[in-house]
């Protein structure tokens, strides 16, 4: 298995009679589609009716009458073929990712089907299946597979500041890679005497983005608007044909689609409140790629505009007044309570500064409304883009003294940079971190009591409780619970049922965590569980996992982060190694490590 070298990894091989695999329609199982295809739901029926009569003779059903004299054939059939169906065990594999396995084969008439499987420490393994036996006609097969193992533990990311004098030189240290999986492990660096923008980097990361809010679909779109094949080819990026890119850009605005209320505005998840900031984003993107000649639904996008000039024509209405202390200036050091002020009042500028812009492209930004933002509310920006937003609308609508003024302005803003990160999944499990975000992951069994760790059974199910404490506010939270491989998440809504009102895990009452209005988004993976939410104080979040493999596998540690500053985050404390046995096996000794 290449990729194994110098870890530890195990295989396993069988070798079935074609026969049988016939008789039982058995389909060699596909690890791609097992872990990425599309499954509908598919529930097992295990019929025992054949286990309570006795066999019948072959002929059809007749009706009889009198007594029960009928011969009986309750003989076994007689064996005239041999059946094979040899399995080795888990087998360890050398120092050089290879192992061999002797089957003893007996006086066999017929055709076997070999299938191995493999596991290694992280990434893409690719299994290679060598099969050579002697006699007058030499066998020799060799098949290949590939199968994706990942560790429990989240994808990490560390930013590093430098600051290089006239003549200065840095090393780049191999070591701050020593913690990651290689094959995980990624370094950019970016060195520049103005803002830096690694493109190669930036577009890879929305590309690989694993989750799908309306910004972030529209992020991983973007980049297919402005960058064809020479200018893939130029970044260090696969180039992609002008057919491919229009299939992804109609995809993402399709999915965009989706997140459109009636009135023509957006929401974060589809559901749950409008976002200004996302809705004017999403219409620039749909701007731009209609300048670039892709087709975007024309019904969609004026229902947009449409709620977006409503939008912006209520600015009066969207600033409260701040005390006096707070209008000049931010002090060294703010109470929470006028942080908050400071932050929503600066985000509602900028919010209604990028609608501006986005109407104004159109020419469809009132004039009026365009001077009372500049006249009464520029003050409020805290930061350089929005001021910026502000001066390009002025001037696509005429105003150009006012532009001038508000770009004026943006240009004595300070301005931040922060470089690209050195990042990969972590060899040993996380440290718990708790400096801002605190989280702790608790099982419960179905009736209530906490699940001390004993060995479960296949078809069990479990109640998680992951608990998150922040103690700032993280408007844009992300909860990641990777379940361990023996499980399956359930999509089940734990406050239905009788008395609902009364069922408490762990001293959360279920109802009303499941209704807390702060969780913006659940979704139910095959590997884990992400809730997006506002994190703000204490939120409790539940739900349900099957026992589907056995087998004995690692807990992962619960991730939190924010979603647009990764560096704010929180890791919890990785639970003990569980144990799955099969009530229908009989009982076998493993030595095999917790799998991952």
């Amino acid at each position: 298995m290449e990729g194994a070298t110098g870890q530890s990894a195990y295989v396993t091989l069988s070798a079935v009679d074609v026969g049988i695999l016939n008789i039982t329609r058995f389909k060699t199982p596909d690890p791609f589609d097992f872990f990425f295809g599309k499954h509908r739901y598919a529930p097992e029926l295990l019929d025992i009716y054949g286990k309570l009569i006795e066999k019948m003779e072959g002929s059809r059903g007749r009706l009889k009458w009198g007594g029960d004299a009928g011969m009986r054939d309750t003989r076994s059939l007689p064996k005239k073929v041999k059946l094979v169906d040899l399995f080795s065990g888990p087998v360890a594999l050398d120092a050089k990712g290879e192992a061999d396995i002797a089957l003893d084969l007996p006086d066999f008439n017929g055709t076997l089907r070999f299938a191995a499987e493999a596991t290694e420490a992280y990434g893409l393994g690719l299994l290679k299946l060598h099969v050579t036996g002697s006699g007058s006609t030499p066998i020799k097969i060799v098949r290949e597979s590939v199968l994706q193992v990942q560790p429990p533990a989240p994808l990490e990311r560390e930013v590093r500041r430098f600051r290089l004098e006239p003549n200065a030189t840095i090393n780049v240290d191999s070591a701050w890679l020593d913690k990651y999986y290689r094959a995980s492990a990624a370094v950019s660096i970016t060195v520049s005497n103005r803002p830096p923008f690694n493109v190669a980097s930036l577009v890879k990361g929305l590309l690989d983005y694993p989750y799908g809010c309306l910004e972030q679909t529209t992020s991983a779109a973007y980049p297919h608007v402005f960058i064809d094949e020479a200018a893939a080819r130029a970044y260090g990026l696969q180039p992609r044909s002008r057919d491919e890119r229009a299939n992804f850009i109609e995809g993402a605005l399709g999915r965009i689609a989706g997140m459109q209320k009636a009135n023509g505005g957006f929401t974060l998840w589809g559901d749950g409140p409008y976002e200004l900031w996302a809705s004017a984003y999403v219409i620039g993107f749909m701007q731009d790629a209609r300048a670039a000649g892709f087709t975007v639904p024309a019904k969609m996008y004026e229902r947009a505009q449409e709620w977006l000039l409503a939008q912006l024509q209520r600015t009066p209405g969207y600033f409260p007044s701040l005390p006096a202390a707070l209008q000049a200036a931010i002090p060294a050091k703010l109470a929470a309570r006028d942080y908050g002020l400071l932050r929503d009042s600066h985000q509602r500028f900028a919010e209604l500064a990028h609608i501006a812009y986005i109407l104004a492209r159109d020419q469809k930004a009132p004039l009026a409304t365009l001077r009372i933002l500049h006249d009464r509310y520029r003050g409020r920006a805290r930061s350089l883009l929005p001021l910026i937003h502000l001066s390009l609308a002025l001037g696509a609508m005429g105003d150009e003294a006012r532009a001038k003024v508000a770009l004026d302005e943006a240009m004595q803003r300070a301005y931040g940079i922060r470089p690209d990160p050195v990042g990969g999944y972590s060899v040993k499990p996380p440290a718990p971190r708790s400096d801002v975000i605190e989280l702790t992951g608790t099982w419960f069994e179905p009736d209530g009591t906490r699940y001390a760790g004993r060995p479960l059974k296949v078809g069990e199910m479990l109640i998680v409780l992951l608990q998150a404490k922040s103690k700032r506010r993280v408007e844009d939270g992300l909860l990641i619970d990777r379940i361990p491989s023996g499980f399956e998440v359930e999509n089940l809504n734990l406050s239905q049922g009788p008395r609902a009102q009364d069922f408490t895990i762990g001293g959360v009452d279920v109802a009303k965590a499941l209704a807390d209005s702060r969780i913006k988004h659940r979704e139910y993976r095959d590997d884990r569980y992400v809730a997006a939410a506002r994190l703000d104080g204490a939120l409790n979040v539940l739900y349900l996992v099957r026992v589907v493999t056995p087998g004995k596998f690692a807990v992962p540690a619960p991730f939190a982060e924010d979603m647009y500053r990764p560096e704010i985050r929180g890791v919890g404390a990785t639970g003990n190694a569980i144990s799955i046995v099969d009530p229908t096996a009989p009982a076998q000794k493993s030595d095999l490590p917790p799998s991952q």
